[in-house]
């Protein structure tokens, strides 16, 4: 596993800790949302029977996969909002649907071979959460890799990093 999940990881709990410890959280609940979804853990470099997350971060994490082990309207609220992804065209209404889940990060995992596990492509997503008002970018772990032959917006190359978006709130 390349070390970014691992900083990705320590940067998400690590900031958990100081807005939890901040009481800026409410409720207490600071949850990661892992995208895109994914119906494996296909990536780049190799495959994984669990997800990353499970095994590299304790804090709260969700995410759409194969083998939903959360209740059926959870899948399907996971569902809809990864809809706003699909396009690249985003959501006005993204940010606050987040807010009210208790989402406050959105990590973007650009290490996906999206076309074997069924993912939507992660240049998409980066695309409709730049066009979603409220959100940020606030870090990025690994390097840009760009490849030639690489599927992205109108053919351009996709870089291959994580990415991680803070959700504002109102």
């Amino acid at each position: 596993m390349p070390g970014y999940w691992r900083d990705a990881a320590a940067f998400v709990a690590e900031r958990r800790e100081r807005r939890l410890g901040d009481r800026a959280v409410e409720g207490g609940t600071a949850v990661t949302w892992v995208i895109p979804g994914a119906g494996f853990g296909i990536h780049e470099w190799g495959w994984t029977m669990e997800e990353v997350m499970q095994a590299v971060d304790r804090s709260p994490w969700v995410t759409r996969s194969q083998v939903p082990l959360t209740p059926a309207a959870t899948i399907r609220m996971l569902t809809a909002l990864e809809t706003y992804l699909e396009t690249g065209s985003g959501s006005p209404y993204l940010q606050a649907m987040l807010v009210r889940i208790g989402i406050d990060t959105v990590l973007v995992r650009h290490d996906l071979d999206s076309d074997v596990a069924v993912a939507t492509p992660s240049n998409l997503v980066s695309v409709a959460l730049a066009r979603s008002p409220g959100l940020r970018r606030v870090k990025s772990f690994g390097g840009a890799r760009l490849r030639p032959g690489d599927r992205g917006v109108r053919g351009a190359a996709q870089p291959r990093r994580g990415g991680e978006r803070r959700v504002r709130r109102p």
